[in-house]
């Protein structure tokens, strides 16, 4: 790190001053008084601020009297690239205006006064950087001590591991300690000890959830079985369906070749049953039917009754016989006529057994014998 140019606005007895430096050494002389002290505070406090205990004393001490703004600025450049660090002090540091400016893009970024500012541009702390790169007046026995402590344990960390701000015992302990935080000295509590305990733990549920997947694996493996089964009777009964469909088909084929049949079969019962005039026989018409086959029965005996009448009461002469058969021709015409009139009141149903034992060739044969017998019976008287 290197300082360029310093300008202060005010900072005690220094007002609107500036001093630029070169790249080479650079030596600030003058009378007492002149501000030299003056200078080397504010380029203390523009990077560190002021310490905690003396805050108020020195910010005090190089507060201008003229009542103007107590600011400066010191270009600097580190690594290679050129900044600018703005501070307006105020009564503490934590009421400070800290901005920081780089000069190469002029981007500016205000900075908290709680950051150590100066311990990150240095690498050192107020009291190590006043005692070391900051040299001023030794009259704080305490501060002394405290600051060659301070270098004498820098200068061990170099001597240790090459660094200044890395302890080696300090390393070492720590590294025990992290040591023992990973594993405890009762192998209990430590974060490794916990790691295979729960490892352990990991492994026994593994092993169960390997049981337990081996277990439903085989249950899986009956479940496909299961499956394959119901396909098999789901596929059974797809066939026993549409057998039994087929079956449904052949009984309605069945029932219906029956029942064309029994079609058929009361067609030819209608057409037998059915008289001449078109009309069915019913149970009126057979009971009608049975009434007039009565009927003629009793015709039938009347006309016997009659005969036999005949043959017993009739004791005609041979010259009077004419006479007697003819009106005993007349009387059958007469039983004839009515016989007639009955057979034409049945005509309406037809039955082959009436017509059979009943009809009009019989009845006129039966006349026939009558008359012949009658007449026989006159001639023979």
């Amino acid at each position: 790190m290197k300082i360029n140019k310093i300008h202060i606005n005010a900072f005690g007895k220094l007002s609107n001053f500036d001093l630029v430096l070169n790249d080479n050494f650079n030596v600030i002389y003058g009378d007492n008084e002149f501000g030299k002290s003056t200078l080397m505070a504010f380029i203390k406090m523009a990077f560190f601020g002021t310490a905690s205990g003396k805050a108020g004393a020195d910010r005090k001490k190089y507060q201008p009297w003229s009542g103007e703004k107590y600011a400066g600025s010191i270009d600097f450049t580190k690594d290679g690239v050129p900044y600018r660090i703005e501070r307006e002090f105020a009564a503490t540091n934590s009421h400070d205006k800290i901005r920081i400016i780089n000069l190469m893009n002029n981007v500016a970024n205000e900075v908290s006064p709680k950051e150590p500012l100066g311990e990150k541009l240095f690498g050192c702390t107020l009291s190590c950087f006043e005692r070391t790169l900051f040299i001023g007046a030794l009259n704080d026995e305490e501060t002394e001590n405290t600051v060659l402590g301070e270098i004498n344990k820098k200068l061990a960390n170099i001597v240790s591991s090459g660094e200044e701000d890395v302890s080696a015992s300090a390393v070492s302990e720590k590294l025990l300690t992290l040591k023992h935080r990973f594993l405890s000295k009762g192998g209990k509590i430590g974060i490794c000890d916990k790691a295979k305990q729960k490892a352990e733990e990991i492994r026994q549920t593994l092993l169960k959830e390997k049981l337990e997947y081996a277990e439903k694996e085989a249950a899986l493996l009956k479940l496909d079985g299961i499956k394959e089964n119901i396909a098999l009777l789901q596929k059974e009964e797809e066939t026993l369906k549409v057998d039994l469909e087929k079956s449904k088909v052949f009984e309605d084929a069945k029932l219906l070749k029956e029942f064309v049949l029994l079609s058929e079969n009361l067609k030819a019962l209608k057409t037998k049953l059915t008289c001449k005039d078109g009309l069915l026989l019913n149970e009126n018409r057979i009971f009608t039917i049975k009434q007039l086959e009565e009927k003629i029965k009793d015709v039938k005996v009347n006309v016997e009754n009659k005969r036999t009448a005949l043959e017993n009461n009739y004791s005609l002469n041979e010259n009077s016989g004419d006479d007697n058969l003819q009106k005993l021709s007349e009387t059958l015409l007469t039983l004839k006529t009515e016989v007639e009139k009955k057979e034409n009141a049945a005509k309406d149903a037809e039955i082959l057994t009436f017509k059979s034992k009943v009809s009009v060739p019989g009845l006129i044969s039966l006349f026939i014998g009558i008359t012949l017998s009658a007449a026989g019976f006159f001639m023979f008287h």
